[in-house]
């Protein structure tokens, strides 16, 4: 049993906490279970869809302070809502719910690229790739992600974020509490950069300006050489595939084309033949 779009949004009003926003941290500690993501509930109503979503494919869907939702908003048009519910009668887990208004094209075009994305979060999370690596940054469908493993206490099985050389630096020349200390400091700038190549794939006015911020209060470290992050392109591969499969398609049509002429050109020469 699913409410009403205009009820969700209604109710989510009356309740002073919540609060309908773009973005959204979540709260430490929530999310990290070893459950199955996905769309929990989804409704149609007048010019908007209302999906509720488990939160670690949400966070993935959201990015880091909105860089990813923003992306989908300003490649499809529409305005996204979203905010953090408890478990209630309809739904027994914390959830995120996305409020998503425009034309009727414009929402499924956003709708599509929500659930895109959720899928590929559950392929990276859910998939079998325990030892398995993968980028950090992924492109689909035009929007940069950033995933975030869950912990691999909790989930053994999810694919892996490869080291950077930045990282890998760190680990190299320092031991014990500095290396944890180094490489929470690398990551934290890490994860700045990734936000300001997110943003950048945001049309020019609607990019936020990255302030730069030193690491850690006492680290005593320098700005690390972080370099350009490599993105995970799922675009090249469909557009790689979907070649593949028009050539695939085009060898099976002459070689159809060059099987029809054989039997046509036997039976004139037959037909020649006997006349």
């Amino acid at each position: 049993q699913v409410e009403s779009s205009q009820a969700a949004v209604s109710g989510a009003s009356g309740n002073a906490s919540f609060q309908l926003c773009a973005t959204g941290k979540r709260p430490q500690g929530i999310g990290t279970e070893n459950v199955r993501q996905e769309i929990v509930t989804a409704e149609r109503g007048d010019g908007s869809v209302v999906l509720r979503v488990t939160l670690l494919a949400a966070g993935f869907v959201v990015g880091p302070n909105g860089s990813s939702i923003h992306q989908i908003e300003a490649i499809t048009g529409a305005s996204i809502y979203s905010f953090n519910r408890q478990k209630d009668w309809e739904v027994d887990r914390p959830t995120r719910q996305f409020h998503v208004e425009g034309g009727s094209g414009v929402v499924q075009h956003a709708v599509d690229v929500i659930c895109h994305a959720i899928q590929l979060y559950k392929d990276l999370a859910e998939g079998n790739h325990a030892n398995v690596t993968v980028k950090r940054l992924h492109k689909l469908d035009g929007v940069i992600f950033r995933y975030e493993p869950p912990p691999r206490s909790k989930v053994p099985f999810a694919a892996q974020v490869e080291y950077e050389a930045a990282e890998l630096a760190v680990l190299q020349s320092t031991r014990g509490p500095r290396s944890h200390h180094g490489i929470r400091d690398v990551r934290d700038q890490l994860a700045r950069r990734d936000e300001g190549v997110m943003r950048s794939n945001l049309p020019t006015g609607r990019q936020q300006r990255q302030v730069s911020r030193r690491g850690r209060r006492g680290s005593g470290r320098p700005e690390i050489q972080l370099g350009q992050p490599v993105i995970q392109d799922h675009d090249k591969v469909k557009r790689q595939l979907f070649d593949d499969f028009e050539g695939m398609l085009s060898l099976s049509e002459d070689a159809s084309i060059t099987r029809r002429q054989d039997t046509c050109g036997r039976a004139w020469s037959g037909r020649w033949n006997n006349g």
